[in-house]
């Protein structure tokens, strides 16, 4: 299924061509039902619903989550490889088989208390990504085959998974040397493999797979001269002046450049300005990163190449600029004549250019506030360079504006580049006024195949960020909007400036498909923006029935299904979610799927 990309800064009406079939109003829901073919004006009738009996082909990909707590014949969820849809469909879904992964956390024959992540990537671009979460347990057990085991996670047999392992925040204890209250995720870093489970085959015999865990006792030993992972790095922080000063309660952590994943240990500076890190040996090209933590909000985030710091004999020493915070006091209010003021205001500043001009030392530093009553906000900032984000509040209170109600929810997101400067006396800054533009208005009409107006149906449109022919730098804010059809199906959305799919979910009940408009792009917002509109007719569907069943054949009921279209956007392929829906008590399933518009 190709659809092209909707651009939508103009007046526009979509009207699909209308197909009947008869219809029956129960309980304010528009019921999609016939009993012969001429109860439908273009479909035909299908198990008591109209159907569109053809379409072109529709690449679709189903994901399966079975209903809490599985069954031992089922894994946490699964996703299948496309398949071409081109009209009512039959397609029973068969779980692959369960593997049960166990396994010990070790480092130098102390267990560790770690979270542990399985990710499997979708068979198809842009799918469900598959993320089995587990942790260590308190206690040790006893594995089948004697040994212990310290968490255990079910997978899939035959698939290749990215392992993550995080220490917790659980204290380390005081006879390995590292003082008291030293959290493990300061001890050790996280560990990153790919593990490869055993065939269907041998799970399918009952085969609890093990993968264990240990750190190399060698972690520990100080970094030398060429040597940059695998090793403790150790120094000491200090911010420049006249004198030297240790600077405590920092954060120093290795990041990787390329994929940005933590290699390290957390390390925080003493009084002395001391930290002792730990570097990951499968750690690449990484830098380290200083951060304020909790303990020092203000401080920025620092990054170093650490091959101009990796010691020989001596510890290594990282110097940072002194920090002089400032109060930003502004203002939010809305973009009108009575400028009125916008409470509840989220004011982001964020700069990837704080320095001291003395030491020429570049940081990132981000900081948030929120508008009163009076629209009034202070930050706490650095001097610096800063893009600044005004996002209002998502609340539907509303406040007089004119001889209207506007209500926070139809204000738009604003961007801003703004350089702040320290004050030439005391420490306060009087800052802007930012003003919001109402959101741009989308509207129209959902109405069924034959016509009838479809009340209560929800429609959302999820943010997808900036558009290439949208420049504003704002649209990369963009937030999702939804609502649900009133009287005569009408609907009404407020958007920001930015790219969106848009979704018209008929609820179950109806036995009507969803409807969807990838990739739409608002380019206007603001009094001179003219409204945009859509009338949707939502077509008969194209079904595909089946039944879901475990690997060892036992069927299953009360999973949730979700199906997904595989779009094709100015050349790239991606997938929008297209319809859902759970099995009943048999196994059995149906998707109403749409056909292609």
């Amino acid at each position: 299924m190709t659809i092209a990309r909707s651009a939508v800064g103009f007046v526009a009406v979509l009207g699909m061509l209308a197909e009947g079939c008869a219809l029956t109003d129960d309980a304010q829901v528009l019921v999609n039902s016939c009993s012969a073919n001429s109860d439908c004006a273009t479909g035909v009738c299908d198990n008591d619903i109209c159907v569109t009996p053809s379409t072109e082909p529709i690449e679709i990909g189903i994901e399966v989550i079975p209903a809490t707590g599985p069954s031992g014949g089922a894994p946490v969820s699964w996703t299948f490889p496309p398949q071409t849809v081109t009209g009512p469909a039959q397609r029973d879904l068969a779980l692959p088989s369960p593997l049960t992964v166990i396994g010990s956390v070790r480092w130098k024959g102390n267990r560790i208390p770690a979270e542990l992540t399985f990710e499997r990537q979708s068979p198809f671009a842009g799918g469900p990504v598959t993320r089995v979460k587990t942790s260590t347990v308190a206690e040790a057990s006893v594995a089948a085959d004697g040994t212990d085991s310290d968490y255990s996670a079910r997978l899939v047999a035959g698939q290749s998974y990215a392992v993550t392992v995080v220490p917790t925040g659980e204290l380390a204890p005081e006879e390995l040397g590292f003082g008291s209250q030293v959290p493990w995720l300061r001890v050790l870093p996280e560990r990153r493999f790919v593990v490869e489970g055993p065939s269907n085959q041998e799970a399918s015999s009952g085969l609890v797979a093990r993968v264990d865990v240990e750190w190399p006792d060698s972690i520990e030993s100080p970094c030398a001269a060429g040597e940059d992972r695998g090793c403790a790095l150790r120094g000491e922080i200090v911010s420049v002046g006249e004198v030297d000063v240790a600077e405590p309660d920092l954060q120093v952590s290795a990041i990787e450049i390329e994929s940005g994943n933590v290699v390290s240990s957390i390390a925080v500076t003493q009084d002395d300005g001391s930290f002792d890190m730990r570097i990951s040996e499968t750690a690449e090209n990484y830098v380290i990163r200083v951060t304020g933590g909790t303990e020092r909000p203000l401080f920025p985030a620092l990054t170093v190449d650490p091959q101009r710091l990796i010691p020989g004999e001596q510890s290594l020493r990282i110097r940072v600029p002194r920090v002089e915070p400032i109060s930003y006091v502004g203002l939010v209010s809305t973009a009108d004549e009575m400028r009125t003021p916008v409470d509840g205001a989220i004011v982001t500043f964020e700069s990837d250019n704080v320095f001291d001009d003395e030491q020429q030392i570049v940081g990132r530093y981000r900081a948030t506030a929120t508008a009163d009553e009076q629209g009034r906000f202070e930050a706490q900032l650095l001097p610096g360079m800063y893009d600044v984000v005004v996002t209002p509040s998502g609340s539907r209170d509303s406040m007089t504006s004119g001889d209207a109600m506007v209500g926070s929810r139809d204000l738009a997101v604003v961007a801003e580049s703004v350089r702040i400067m320290a004050p030439a006396q005391g420490t306060t800054v009087q800052g802007l006024a930012f003003v919001l533009p109402e959101r741009a208005t989308f509207g129209g009409t959902v109405a069924s195949q034959d016509g009838r107006p479809m009340n209560g149906v929800p429609i959302q449109a999820v943010a997808l960020g900036a558009a290439e022919s949208t420049s504003d730098d704002v649209a990369s804010h963009n937030r999702s909007s939804d609502s649900v059809t009133g009287d005569g199906g009408s609907f009404d959305l407020r958007l920001d400036l930015g790219r969106y799919d848009l979704f018209v979910q008929p609820p179950g009940e109806s036995r009507f498909p969803w409807f969807a408009m990838p990739e739409v792009t608002v380019n206007q917002i603001g009094e001179d923006a003219e409204p945009m509109r859509r009338n949707v007719n939502v077509r008969a569907p194209v079904p595909v029935r089946g039944m879901v069943l475990a690997s060892d054949g036992s069927a299953l009921a009360g999973a949730e299904l979700r199906a997904y279209a595989i779009v094709e956007v100015e050349g790239e392929a991606r997938s929008i979610q297209i319809g859902e829906t759970v099995t009943g008590d048999e196994g059995s399933y149906e998707l109403l799927l749409p056909p292609d518009p």
